[in-house]
């Protein structure tokens, strides 16, 4: 294999070398999950999580796993491994959006206080609106596998569904909603990534289409909807499934 094939992309129209880039942002975002998670979960899962919880850490661990090496194993030239290994998307992801679902519904139902309602339904919108966008920016990609360039960065693009959770965690208290500052974030990579991949003669539409997907579920955010009797409803609703 012809490791010049992978680079410089930008000078040949392909848009940003994600073989190269993928990894070092999986890595790094892990590392800050560990980070945000140390406190109340790491340090003591066992005092601290639930069975629920412990199956969203490890669902999540597993394809921050696979977002890591699949590039790598790209760049590397094994294309057998990583079309075998890609099959392991095929249960991972789906997991994912469970354990989303499921943690949400555990969550949900030690804020049934009146309270700590508000706050309830509003972490519920993001665990479900997250999980959501995962799952289906994941669908697109699998959908896309045949072109190489599209099926990237979709598959990379399911990482920035993590964006919120860890950064959320490691922000002081800015007297606002954490939400605004961690969606701007994952809203500013997304504007960035279309900047570098303004020249590429493929996948060049794939990171717009995620940024509008990512903006369409903030919107109730940053409109106030979930304190909406909508929204209420829907997480009384929910609370009354038998899931967890």
């Amino acid at each position: 294999m012809n490791k010049a094939v992978f680079a410089a992309p930008h000078q040949r129209g392909m848009g940003i070398d994600l073989a190269r880039w993928t990894a070092p942002a999986v890595l790094l975002l892990l590392m800050l999950a560990a980070l945000a998670f140390w406190p109340r979960y790491l340090s003591s899962p066992r005092a601290l999580g639930t069975p629920y919880l412990h199956f969203h850490a490890v669902s999540a661990t597993l394809w921050f796993l696979l977002l890591f090496t699949q590039p790598l194993l790209i760049r590397y030239g094994k294309r057998t491994l990583h079309h075998r290994l890609g099959y392991a998307s095929l249960v991972i992801a789906p997991l994912v959006v469970a354990a989303f679902v499921l943690a949400a519904h555990s969550q949900l139902g030690t804020r049934t206080a009146e309270d700590v309602w508000q706050i309830g339904r509003y972490i519920l919108y993001l665990q479900i609106s997250l999980g959501g966008l995962f799952g289906l920016i994941w669908l697109l990609g699998m959908l896309e596998r045949k072109d190489r360039l599209v099926h990237a960065r979709f598959m990379a693009a399911t990482g920035l569904t993590f964006v919120d959770p860890v950064l959320a965690r490691l922000l002081p208290d800015l007297g606002i909603p954490n939400q605004f500052v961690t969606f701007a974030v994952t809203d500013l990579i997304l504007v960035a990534l279309i900047w570098f991949e303004r020249d590429a003669r493929r996948g060049r539409w794939v990171f717009p289409t995620v940024l509008v997907l990512f903006v369409l579920t903030q919107l109730p955010v940053f409109l106030g909807l979930t304190d909406s009797a909508a929204w209420d409803g829907f997480s009384r609703w929910y609370l009354s499934l038998s899931l967890t």
